[in-house]
């Protein structure tokens, strides 16, 4: 899922399993812990968008297996 960010909004809904979401910005891989933290049902980023035109790009994917 591909959205744009919102001025002054750090929190975005989404939902993942956790452990099963990579995060991008503008085509930037970002790192949990430092560039965004995860919560429940969606995530918060480290620093506040100061645009509507960056792209958050959202993907998660299957654990099965995984440990």
């Amino acid at each position: 899922i591909v959205i744009n960010t919102i001025i002054g909004q750090t929190s975005y809904p989404f939902g993942y399993t956790s452990g099963a979401l990579n995060l991008y910005q503008n085509g930037v891989l970002l790192f949990e812990g430092s560039d965004y933290t995860t919560v429940s049902g969606g995530y918060t980023l480290a620093s506040t968008p100061s645009v509507n035109t960056d792209l958050l790009l959202q993907q998660t994917f299957a654990r099965t297996g995984a440990v």
